[in-house]
């Protein structure tokens, strides 16, 4: 659990098959994060896909997918604040993609909320 105002930073990486996507980021339960770089590499096609959770169902709507083909890469720096439930989701289409995200992820409650 984060401390009160405590602002962490984000940088996880990996790699995803087609045997099934994966949520690359979500923040944990109570935070709000800042995405600040997104790299997808992938000699194949692949989709990206954003979902927030509805406050009133609980169910997830996707908010955007998109879709690359084979040998197009994403390395996407302008910044995006995900909520507490959105989630950052891959499908690797054929073979696998690899992947990292970076920013800040920090409480909802935080004063001095981190900038893009």
């Amino acid at each position: 659990m984060f401390e009160n105002g405590e602002i962490r930073p984000i940088n996880t990486q990996g790699v995803v098959t087609n045997k099934g996507g994966i949520t690359i980021f979500t923040p944990q339960k109570g935070n709000r994060a800042i995405i600040t770089q997104v790299n997808i590499n992938d000699s194949t096609a692949y989709t990206i896909s954003l979902y927030r959770k509805s406050a009133l169902t609980g169910k997830e709507i996707l908010l955007y997918r998109l879709g690359l083909s084979g040998g197009d890469i994403i390395d996407d720096g302008i910044g995006y604040v995900l909520s507490e439930g959105d989630s950052l989701y891959l499908v690797a289409n054929v073979g696998s993609a690899n992947w990292s995200v970076e920013g800040f992820e920090y409480e909802k409650n935080c004063l001095n909320i981190p900038t893009a």
